[in-house]
């Protein structure tokens, strides 16, 4: 029986390595969206809550101007809510400069969990008492329905579509799947000729 002699290949370590800073790249962060007038926050694009991704709209109005058409994504799950009042919170503090979504101080952005038609609303959310100081949690709001709050937004969450077309990072495992299969039936031609 001969030895069998294991040999590193420059070019599959290369090709693996490029697979997965690939991979690693275009994973789907989120951004913040900026009004290009007056420089305020607009939304985040691709937040992740729950496992799930979603466009964030940072809409002024009162409950019933802003769910006119939709109901909130997390209505009847509060602690859905509280997550996504988190998530955004998280999202504005990463910001470089910290971002303002309103004219000055005291900024909220509720998160709508419950509704009782022509009543009150309930929602949990985010603020900051001056423009200064870092975007933190803040208690629930109950509120009227038909009331706009000023300078206090809602944030209108529509879930992202997932895309079936593949993406770079479908490709690159694609690739590293077809290489690593080439890979194998090489080797094992290699090691059934040395048999």
């Amino acid at each position: 029986m001969k030895k069998v002699r294991i040999t590193s290949h420059p070019f599959l370590t290369t090709t693996i390595g490029l697979l997965a800073v690939i991979i690693g790249s275009n994973a789907m962060a989120f951004s913040i969206t900026y009004d290009s007038i007056s420089g305020y926050a607009t939304g985040i694009k691709n937040l992740v809550v729950d496992n799930k991704t979603y466009d964030v709209d940072f809409v002024v109005g009162s409950y019933d101007a802003v769910y006119d058409t939709t109901s909130p994504v997390f209505l009847s799950n509060q602690s859905g809510a509280d997550n996504a009042a988190n998530a955004i919170m998280n999202a504005l503090n990463a910001e470089e400069a910290l971002p303002q979504v309103s004219v000055g101080p005291n900024e909220v952005l509720w998160v709508a969990y419950e509704f009782v038609p022509n009543d009150y609303f309930r929602s949990t959310g985010t603020g900051h008492a001056t423009l200064a100081d870092p975007w933190q949690r803040y208690g629930n709001l109950s509120g009227s329905p038909d009331t706009e709050y000023s300078r206090w937004l809602f944030a209108k969450f529509t879930q992202t579509p997932v895309n079936p077309v593949p993406t770079l990072a479908n490709w690159a495992l694609i690739l590293l799947s077809m290489l690593l299969g080439f890979v194998g039936v090489a080797g094992l031609r290699r090691f059934s000729a040395l048999m």
